[in-house]
């Protein structure tokens, strides 16, 4: 999506929607307002979509699943491009990935010189990303009812499966331009309080009415971006994050994306194997990455002359039976 489409899309809908005040759905949704209701949601669809690229970070508290575990201190660093289907997600001291479009790379346990690991993974469903990092989508903040394990899903993916294809329940646009949208998705209810005159930006949603999200927005280089996110759940989830940000859509660093500067203590081979982690390397001080695959090379060069060496001792074995053989057959 570009930045013009964008600009037009934050005009466009706006427009339609002052038509309407105050509209309340009774207890079955009119056809015109399941339009107006898509119209909203078309319009903080656009919003997210729009961010194409950046650098945040994240600081705060969370807490994932049980109640009775310790709140953790956060500090998360996202650098995305989109558009090159990369995405570095770092949870500081704790785990470090990077997804590009061929791998997903995870470093683990970096501040444990003695177990260090790098493991890499070739993927066919980019959408799937499995590991201890689990990074997930920042443009898909609000959507989630927890806080880890990490988001397994892009966000285009989550628009489209799950957002756009909800049972529309309640429809509710108050002067103030803000609009209750309550959807029914399987077994779950979901409420999504959209300001309207902010770029369609989500500031609340409710969870089966006992979960509760609530976000802060504010636009850098056109683009609305969120600053502040707060979650409580009554399953144990908590999180009250603030979310710096140094770049959106400008050119984010190469080095961000380059998997061999994560860790200058770790060198691994890129592995073709679909799905399963596979160890590549642990505490490789002293092996850059290019002398690592030259050792690689030459382990495969070796083998290929172990095998030639083996065929020929077959065949050589094989000539001498064969020879013997025809000479008693001349007696």
């Amino acid at each position: 999506m570009t930045t013009n489409t964008c600009f037009l899309n934050l005009i466009f809908f706006p427009l339609i929607l002052l038509l309407t005040q105050d509209v309340v759905i009774p207890s079955q949704p009119a056809e015109k307002e399941k339009k107006l209701a898509e119209l909203t949601l078309r319009g903080m669809d656009d919003t997210r979509k729009c961010l194409l690229s950046g650098v945040c970070q994240i600081t705060g508290e969370s807490r994932e699943g049980t109640a009775g575990l310790k709140e953790t201190k956060d500090d998360i660093t996202i650098a995305f491009d989109f558009h090159k289907n990369n995405y570095r997600f770092d949870r500081a001291q704790k785990s470090y990935s990077l997804l590009t479009g061929d791998y997903f790379y995870e470093l683990m346990n970096p501040g444990d010189p003695s177990y260090t690991q790098f493991v890499v993974r070739n993927y066919a469903n980019k959408d799937s990303v499995k590991g201890n990092a689990k990074p997930f989508d920042i443009r898909a903040l609000g959507f989630f009812n927890f806080i880890g394990p990490y988001w397994e899903i892009s966000y285009p993916t989550y628009s489209s499966d799950i957002l756009f294809n909800s049972e529309l329940l309640t429809y509710k646009k108050e002067p103030n331009g803000i609009v209750l949208l309550e959807y029914k998705y399987k077994f779950s209810t979901r409420k999504f309080w959209i300001d309207s005159q902010n770029g369609y930006t989500l500031v609340r949603a409710e969870y089966n009415s006992i979960d509760t999200i609530e976000l802060s927005w504010k636009k850098l280089n056109g683009v609305w971006v969120p600053e502040s996110f707060q979650l409580f759940s009554t399953e144990g989830y908590f999180a009250n994050w603030k979310i710096d940000w140094h770049s959106v859509n400008v050119p984010v660093p190469d080095e961000y994306f380059d998997p061999e500067k994560m860790s200058e203590k770790v060198a691994f081979f890129v592995s073709e194997e679909l799905g399963e982690p596979v160890l590549l390397g642990k505490n490789n001080k002293d092996i850059s990455l290019k002398e690592k695959n030259k050792m690689q090379y030459s382990h495969y060069f070796r083998l290929v002359l172990v095998v030639a060496g083996l065929i020929l001792i077959v065949v050589s074995l094989c000539k001498k039976v064969y020879d013997r053989l025809r000479a008693k057959s001349r007696r």
